[in-house]
């Protein structure tokens, strides 16, 4: 749930600064989200408490099935990050369709 508050509140802010800057704006990217990422320490952990937030609400869906045993979900969140960075159409599709592509590509439930 933790993780859920503090991807509304980063999806907010990317939403606000997005529509702030230009009227025309265009539709927020894998492409944004990886720039964001790398930009800095407050943008980057934006960046991945959105994810966080995607991952929480998968896993509660049953949707994908990350190694919570032997990984931290911040880590699981990076992954996803990386297999977007990775993927030109990932980085090219709208989020948060991207991170929920590259989050069910990464951790699929087995049966």
């Amino acid at each position: 749930m933790r993780h859920l508050l503090a991807s509304i509140t980063a999806a907010m802010v990317l939403t606000f600064a997005s529509v702030a800057g230009a009227e025309d704006a265009e539709p927020l990217t894998g492409d944004n989200l990886i720039l964001d990422y790398k930009a800095g320490p407050v943008a980057r952990e934006m960046s991945i408490n959105y994810v966080l937030g995607i991952l929480d609400t998968l896993i509660l869906i049953q949707h994908i099935c990350p190694p919570e045993e032997t990984m931290t979900m911040g880590e699981a969140a990076e992954t996803v990050i990386h297999t977007i960075e990775a993927d030109r159409q990932l980085r090219e599709a709208e989020i948060p369709a991207t991170a929920i592509a590259a989050a069910r590509r990464t951790y699929p439930c087995d049966g």
